[in-house]
C-alpha cells in the first residue's frame, strides 16, 4: 500500500499515510489471534504434564522429550540397573582330588538369598560342617581378607545392610554362613553376629595393603601378614589372597589346593574349572563367578612398585587355586516388561557389563 500513503484522504502526507496503514496492520494481527489461545495452550501443557507425572515421567527440560522421541538405542548397565544388586553366594566348589586324569570336585550349595548372615552349606541336601575341609577354611580366609566391605545391622529397619560393594558384601555373608571356626552364635546379638567369623579371620592376619581391581587383569589382591603376639619381623609370614574373574585368575595359577597340599595345575584341571564356571554362568540361575586363590610366597613389599598399577599383574603370579564361588544377582521383576515395551517402540536395548561373556549372554 505504499502507493496510497500520499492519497488526498491523508492530506497528501506520506508520514500520515504510513501511520494509518501501520495501525490497520496491528489491528488485523491482534484480531487474528484468539484471546483465549495462551490459556488453552497452558491448560493443555498442564494436563499433559499431569498425565506424564502419573507415569513417573517428570520433565525438567522440554528438549529432552524431543531427544527421547528420537532414541533408537538404549545402552544399560547390568548390575543395579537390570538387576537388584543384592548379591548372595549360592554355590561354590573346591577340589578334593587331582591325580592325573582322576579329578574330583566337591560342590556346595548355600541357603539364604539376602544379606542376613544365616544359612547353611549343603552337600547333596545335607548340612555340611565347613571346618572339616581345610580348603573351605582357606576359601573363607580369602573371602574375608580380599575384601573391603562389611555387614551392618540396622536396628531401625531390623535388617542387615551392606557397607561397601555388593559383591564383597556377598562374600562377607558367605564367611558368616560357613562359620569355619564353629563359633557359637546362639547368644550373639544381631550386631555381633554380623561380622563374628570375619572378625576372627581378620584378627588372625594383618592386612598390609591392597592391589586394587583393574579392568586389564580383572582381579584384586590383599597382602597380609600372619604372626603371634610379640613376634618379630623375621617370624612373620607374608601371604597374598587373590580374587577375580575365573578366566583371568586361572590363567595365572600354577597349582591348586587340595587339603593342605599344593598340586601342579594341569590342562585337564584348568579345563574342568572352566567347564564348571560355564555351567554356573549359563545355568538356570545365571551365576556371577569369582575365582579365589592365594600366593604362599609373594614378593616382599619393598620389591613392589605400588604406585604403578600396570605392574600389579606381575605380582599376582604363581597363584594357588583355592575355589570358585557363584553369586546370584536376580533381575528386577519389571525388566522383562520394560525391554519388551522398548522393542515394541522400535528401540534396541544393549546391556553393558564387565561380567563374563557367557554370564552376560545368559542374562540376555
Amino acid at each position: 500500500n505504499i502507493g496510497h500513503f500520499n492519497d488526498p484522504v491523508h492530506g497528501g502526507s506520506w508520514l500520515r499515510g504510513a501511520i494509518y496503514y501501520f495501525k490497520i496492520a496491528v489491528a488485523l494481527a491482534v484480531a487474528a489471534i484468539p484471546e483465549g489461545l495462551p490459556a488453552v495452550i497452558t491448560t493443555c501443557l498442564a494436563l499433559g504434564t499431569r498425565r506424564m507425572a502419573k507415569k513417573n515421567a517428570i520433565v525438567r527440560s522440554l528438549p529432552s522429550v524431543e531427544t527421547l522421541g528420537c532414541t533408537s538405542v538404549i545402552c544399560s548397565d547390568k548390575t543395579g540397573t537390570l538387576t537388584t544388586n543384592q548379591m548372595s553366594v549360592c554355590r561354590m566348589f573346591i577340589f578334593n582330588k587331582a591325580d592325573g586324569h582322576d579329578i574330583s570336585v566337591e560342590q556346595y550349595e548355600i541357603t539364604g538369598s539376602t544379606y542376613e548372615p544365616k544359612g547353611d552349606v549343603m552337600v547333596n541336601g545335607q548340612k555340611f560342617n565347613c571346618s572339616d575341609r581345610s580348603g573351605l577354611v582357606e576359601l573363607a580366609e580369602c573371602a574375608a581378607l580380599c575384601n573391603d566391605s562389611a555387614l551392618d545391622y540396622n536396628e531401625t529397619k531390623r535388617i542387615f545392610e551392606k557397607v561397601g560393594e555388593a559383591t564383597e558384601t556377598a562374600l562377607t555373608v558367605l564367611v558368616e554362613k560357613m562359620n569355619v571356626f564353629n563359633t557359637d552364635k546362639s547368644r550373639l546379638s544381631p550386631q555381633e553376629m554380623a561380622m563374628s567369623s570375619n572378625t576372627i579371620i581378620r584378627q588372625k592376619y594383618r592386612k598390609e595393603f591392597t592391589l586394587e581391581f583393574s579392568r586389564d587383569r580383572k582381579s584384586m589382591s590383599s597382602y597380609v601378614v600372619t604372626a603371634g603376639r610379640g613376634a618379630s619381623n623375621s617370624q612373620q609370614s607374608a601371604k597374598m589372597f587373590v580374587k577375580g574373574a575365573p578366566e583371568s585368575v586361572v590363567d595365572r595359577c600354577t597349582h591348586i589346593r587340595i587339603g593342605t597340599q599344593k598340586v601342579p595345575m594341569t590342562p585337564q584341571i584348568r579345563q574342568e574349572i572352566m567347564k564348571l564356571v560355564h555351567q554356573y554362568g549359563t545355568g538356570r540361575d545365571t551365576l556371577r563367578c569369582l575365582a579365589l586363590g592365594c600366593i604362599d610366597n609373594p614378593m616382599k613389599r619393598e620389591e613392589m612398585d605400588l604406585d604403578d598399577a600396570r605392574k600389579f599383574i606381575t605380582y599376582e603370579t604363581n597363584i594357588t587355586f583355592v575355589g570358585v564361588v557363584g553369586m546370584l544377582d536376580p533381575p528386577r521383576t519389571e525388566v522383562i516388561d520394560a525391554i519388551q515395551r522398548c522393542r515394541d517402540a522400535g528401540i534396541r536395548v544393549i546391556m553393558i557389563t564387565g561380567d563374563n561373556k557367557n554370564t552376560a549372554e545368559a542374562i540376555c
